[in-house]
């Protein structure tokens, strides 16, 4: 077959969920390989909403969302295995979302998001355990009693290991991050939710702030193991913390919410290259120097860790680089 894309700079894997296709692009967001058509057989997708590149760049996994499956390409976008069917026993999934590889590349952390559960996978496709059950701390429960208890997820979205083999969970309808072990115990948990429940009104927005989320959707380690990344989708940015869950800056600016009082409606207030439209996930370059971020305008931004923009690309369309929702961005793992 036809060699892979060059990797001598920058790349992306985008999973162009809404096209039902697994992209591949250079730095300035041309297309070098696209594959992927509608469909349940191999190599087709049904809403993909994860591609991710093995540590040495020779494997793409992808979450096939509403598949209900995880399959596994070569670096050419060639079909080598997939894995999961429809259910919520072993080797089954419910509208997995997400997929990371270990540090190693030997094992495939998956969540699979209606089960409320975290499944890891060797290589080869064997189930190596399966981690957490449904729990609901989130506004609408009516309480915040056991936010701090770990091991339980409400609607996970997103998995994320460290160097160090660490996996950090988006525990999304919960509104926190949890960290875990290998041995799948708690390493520590981080995050408030934006919302409170009051016996009058309740569920509402009460609070605002760093460290308080609003729909996590997405997290990913630096290279270095010293940040966590955060897509806070429901608030409109990209949060980044310490190793411990500390809160260090962002990235992005808040988007602010303009309310007419005289005509009852409401608007998001966008400001050019700082703002984004629900920020769904993030990925930290190899060298940590940049993250990547895709949003619901069907666009991939790029930023310095410092909060300056770098680029943009992408809009609403079937063609090489263009995509229906995009749901995720990862870089090329650079040797």
């Amino acid at each position: 077959g036809a060699p892979p894309p060059a990797a001598t700079s920058v790349m992306f894997v985008v999973a162009d969920a809404g096209n039902n296709r697994i992209q591949i692009l250079h730095a300035n967001g041309t297309a070098a390989r696209v594959f992927g058509s509608p469909g349940s057989g191999a190599g087709n997708f049904s809403y993909p909403k994860d591609a991710a590149w093995s540590p040495n760049g020779t494997r793409i996994a992808v979450a096939d969302t509403n598949n209900n499956r995880i399959q596994v390409f070569d670096a050419n976008g060639t079909f080598v295995k997939q894995f999961g069917t429809l259910g919520r026993f072993v080797d089954q999934f419910n509208r997995p979302s997400s997929v990371d590889w270990s540090p190693d590349g030997t094992r495939i952390a998956v969540a699979d998001t209606g089960n409320n559960r975290i499944q890891v996978y060797w290589q080869n496709g064997t189930r190596a355990l399966s981690l957490g059950s449904y729990g609901d701390y989130s506004c609408d429960s009516g309480s915040n009693f056991g936010r701090s208890t770990g091991g339980f997820f409400n609607g996970p979205l997103s998995v994320a290991y460290s160097p160090s083999g660490l996996l950090a969970v988006a525990d999304t309808i919960n509104d926190r991050i949890q960290v875990f072990h290998g041995n799948e115990t708690l390493a520590f948990l981080f995050g408030e939710s934006v919302y409170d429940f009051h016996a009058y009104y309740g569920c509402h927005t009460a609070y605002s702030g760093d460290g308080r989320f609003s729909y996590p959707s997405s997290v990913d380690w630096s290279p270095d193991g010293t940040r966590i990344a955060v897509a806070d989708t429901g608030n409109h940015y990209v949060q980044i913390f310490n190793a411990s869950g500390d809160f260090v800056s962002h990235i992005g600016k808040p988007v602010r919410y303009v309310y007419d009082y005289y005509t009852y409606l409401a608007s998001w207030d966008y400001n050019s290259n700082l703002d984004f439209s629900g920020p769904n996930h993030v990925s930290y370059s190899p060298l940590g120097d940049t993250v990547a971020v895709t949003d619901r305008l069907s666009r991939v931004q790029v930023y310095n860790i410092n909060n300056t923009f770098v680029e943009r690309f992408g809009t609403m369309g079937m063609g090489g680089g263009e995509f229906s929702s995009p749901l995720s961005v990862d870089y090329f793992p650079l040797p």
